[in-house]
Formats: C-alpha cells, sequence, structure tokens
C-alpha cells in the first residue's frame, strides 16, 4: 500500500535527479475501492469475483508492453468470466478519455447515484482519498513543477 507521503517522497527525490526531473511526468493514481464499487455495480459482488477483476487489472496495469483497449477488455473476460458488454462497461467508469479527477468523478457519478449503500460508500471514501492526494500532491509539488498532470485510475494503489 502506498501512502500520500511516500508518493510525495518519491516525486522530491525525482525532481532532485536531473535526467529524470527534465522529462514530462505523470503520475497515475487509483483506488481499490472504485474498482470493487464498479464491480458490485455491475453484479460482482462476491469477494472471488472482485478479487479476481482486481488481479486481472493489476496484471494490466503492470504489463510490460502497452495494452490496447480491446486486448484489456479480452483480459478481463477471460480471466473474470465476464461478457464482452461487462468488461467495456468496466474500463468505461475505471479508465475514460480523460485522467483528470474532475473526470473521473463524472465518469462514476453513475456509481454514486446508485440504490446501493454500499456502491456509494465504496466511491465516495476512494472520492475522498484521491482528492486529498490530489490536493496534498499539488500543494508539495508546486504550480510550476513538471508534475502537472496526475492521471487517476491508471495504476491501482489503495
Amino acid at each position: 500500500m502506498i501512502t500520500a507521503e511516500l508518493l510525495c517522497i518519491m516525486v522530491e527525490v525525482a525532481r532532485q535527479l536531473d535526467c529524470i526531473s527534465s522529462q514530462k511526468w505523470e503520475i497515475r493514481i487509483g483506488h481499490r475501492n472504485l474498482i470493487v464499487a464498479a464491480a458490485r455495480y455491475m453484479g460482482f459482488g462476491d469477494f472471488n469475483s472482485q478479487n479476481k477483476i482486481l488481479n486481472v487489472l493489476y496484471a494490466i496495469s503492470t504489463s510490460n508492453k502497452m495494452l490496447r483497449r480491446e486486448q484489456r477488455i479480452e483480459r478481463l473476460r477471460v480471466g473474470t468470466e465476464m461478457s464482452f458488454n461487462q468488461a467495456n462497461s468496466l474500463l468505461n467508469v475505471l479508465e475514460g478519455d480523460e485522467y483528470s479527477l474532475e473526470a473521473l468523478i463524472a465518469r462514476t457519478q453513475c456509481l454514486i447515484s446508485c440504490r446501493d449503500d454500499s456502491v456509494q460508500e465504496l466511491v465516495r471514501s476512494a472520492i475522498d482519498v484521491l482528492t486529498n492526494v490530489s490536493l496534498l500532491l499539488e500543494s508539495f509539488v508546486g504550480a510550476g513543477s513538471y508534475f502537472k498532470n496526475f492521471c487517476f485510475l491508471r495504476i491501482l494503489f489503495c
């Protein structure tokens, strides 16, 4: 589990290294509860199904090669016994075209307004944590930093 403090230390170390600090950076952050909430919303309420989804998404995010969307859908479909439509819908909520915190909140609006209280609670807690991490990182790295882009829900940290 990665904490905001550890992430800030890593950012500061990277900023001090000339060969790294001269590059454009993109910090990708996600939250386990968002994935679990989306899985529950789609009917995967049992722990084993959720664990399969988490494992497949983790494998996708740590893959040595960049997978196309179709490949990610296929891995989800095969690894979790989802239909194509379920895997596609799950990725629509979790990924989207824009990775800002505001875009993530907009994409998860269907989960926030869901009738299932446990789904709502998971999403709200995850959004609160991600908002706090975003604010902490923005204040830590400053407005003129190389670390201007924070991408939410691309790597599965919780």
